[in-house]
């Protein structure tokens, strides 16, 4: 009777063990998301480059009034020269991460000539210029 009674409670102790290690085989958290990238100017382009764990959706802001959901590398292009933050925000269920970096597009003599991003050509009348014509010796 006694031998009866032992393996039924072995049999309980072993369910219950077993029970309880699947149960906390489903329950580890996904660790809080991180980010890093860094954006390359070319021209008035900005090429990213993104490293990211855990992230499940991201959300760009430029500082020109664009967003973007982009989730790895890609470029985004500026509409004039000027001084701007990208800006990144990565979620998952556990929270969330965000990075930001300063860029700096420089004017196109395009641009410059054209008087865009708030400047201004004056002409002087008052200046004077004069044009010479230089003849390379050989």
């Amino acid at each position: 009777m006694i031998m009866k009674q032992f393996r039924l409670t072995s049999a309980k102790a072993m369910i219950i063990g077993l029970t309880m290690v699947l149960a906390s085989c489903g329950s580890d958290p996904i660790p809080v998301p991180t980010v890093n990238f860094v954006a390359a100017v070319s021209g008035y382009d900005a090429n990213i480059t993104v490293e990211a764990t855990n992230a499940t959706t991201f959300t760009w802001e430029y500082g020109d009034g664009n967003t973007s959901t982009e989730t790895g590398n890609h470029k985004h292009t500026y509409a004039q020269s000027g001084d701007y933050k990208i800006k990144v925000t990565v979620t998952n269920e556990s929270g969330s991460a965000t990075k930001s970096v300063d860029v700096s597009i420089a004017a196109s003599m395009t641009e410059l000539l054209a008087g865009a991003a708030g400047k201004t050509w004056i002409l002087d009348s008052q200046s004077g210029t004069s044009v010479q014509k230089i003849t390379p010796t050989l």
